[in-house]
């Protein structure tokens, strides 16, 4: 046993739900604390800024994706089908980066980042699953 194994043996492990107050408080925490990456095939969470309804069923929105400088902006996006939820302004959500084309050095971040919204998110992260909690409404 070494000297600090003591202290080691007395921290608690985090468990459960970190709930926010809100969806903007959360997605504060994800760009300040949470590996925003932009990485094929990750699912990275943003705030709505716009959002419109589709006759075939999909939305259409602007988002704010999560990045280590408090957020980018992906100016027209829609809704991999119509199961997600109605969304509207404020909501989270959680963006599918199907693409990432960094050397474009594009200001309009869906040219260098193309993705889908794929699901509504709670303002809530499961610490045992390492995962945003999916809003069934």
């Amino acid at each position: 046993m070494g000297l600090f194994d003591s202290l080691r043996s007395r921290e608690k492990k985090v468990t459960g739900d970190l709930v926010f107050k809100d969806n903007t408080s959360a997605f504060e925490h994800a760009c300040e604390y949470m590996d925003c990456r932009i990485v094929v095939g990750a699912s990275l969470i943003a705030l709505v800024k716009t959002a419109d309804f589709n006759p075939d069923g999909r939305q259409s929105c602007t988002l704010l994706l999560e990045s280590d400088d408090g957020g980018r902006e992906i100016l027209l996006c829609e809704t991999l089908n119509e199961r997600v939820p109605i969304l509207k302004v404020g909501d989270l959500v959680a963006y599918q980066v199907i693409g990432y084309f960094p050397e474009s050095r594009s200001k309009i971040a869906q040219l260098s980042i193309p993705g889908f919204i794929v699901a509504k998110l709670k303002p809530a992260y499961s610490v045992d699953y390492s995962g945003w909690r999916v809003a069934k409404e």
